[in-house]
């Protein structure tokens, strides 16, 4: 009588006398080990080629509970370990960055703004429209005051130009004279200085022939808030034009 090799199952030989008890025995054999196998499950079956040995060492070693990795959305600063090659920057680092211009040259778009200096100020500093608008009206104001020929039409005294002073400092007064007819003529400017009340004759009582005159500008200094007049008087009415600008150098 022979058996298997695994199980032990008798195989009855030729010359063997079959026994319905060595049946019954395989039956029973048989039986339990079918009842420790897995159910088999359609195209679930494994093979040593499907799940070897260094897989299931594999698995072993995986914890429980583990989960594929997720990455985050956010990263915050502590996933990142320091040092001279990787750091992270703060909010606070990127927002001075962004408020800082850079040094090279680009064209700028939208409308790109930059602090506005004072008229007075000389050096690196950026022309902003502002600036210019400001240094144009600070220009067109160092004029003061203008005026352009004006008629005598009367032989009393005639107030050709004035300016009040905001602030004490220094003043050009230049006059033009155009005359029609021979006249005496009498041209001052008063004002205030320092010293109190002044008077500047640049003609007095001369007889002026016909003719045009640019007459030699008249140098002041006015203390603040003093009014500086220009004033003519012509012994003939209607022959005497004046133009009149008072200038702050």
């Amino acid at each position: 009588m022979q058996t298997t090799g695994n199980l032990g199952l008798k195989k009855p030989e030729g010359t063997d006398v079959v026994d319905i008890a060595d049946l019954n025995g395989n039956a029973d054999i048989l039986d339990t080990a079918v009842s420790s196998k897995v159910d088999k499950v359609a195209g679930k079956q494994l093979s040593t080629e499907d799940y070897t040995t260094a897989e299931k060492t594999k698995l072993s070693g995986v914890a429980a509970g583990a989960n594929n990795y997720v990455h985050p959305a956010n990263h915050p600063a502590s996933i990142i370990t320091q040092d001279a090659s990787n750091r992270f920057v703060t909010d606070t680092e990127k927002a001075a960055w962004n408020g800082k211009a850079v040094t090279a040259s680009p064209a700028f778009t939208g409308v790109p703004t930059a602090p506005t200096a004072a008229l007075a100020i000389n050096n690196d500093q950026l022309a902003t429209t502002a600036f210019v608008k400001n240094a144009g009206t600070a220009l067109g104001v160092a004029r003061r005051s203008y005026v352009y020929n004006q008629l005598i039409g009367v032989t009393s005294e005639t107030t050709v130009n004035t300016y009040t002073t905001p602030s004490a400092g220094n003043f050009l007064v230049g006059t033009y004279l155009r005359l029609t007819g021979t006249t005496t003529v009498t041209l001052k400017v008063t004002y205030n200085d320092p010293g109190g009340a002044q008077t500047t004759f640049l003609l007095n009582a001369q007889s002026t022939p016909v003719g045009s005159y640019s007459l030699l500008p008249c140098y002041i200094n006015t203390s603040a808030g003093t009014t500086i007049t220009v004033k003519a008087t012509a012994s003939i009415a209607n022959n005497m034009f004046v133009s009149s600008t008072i200038l702050e150098v």
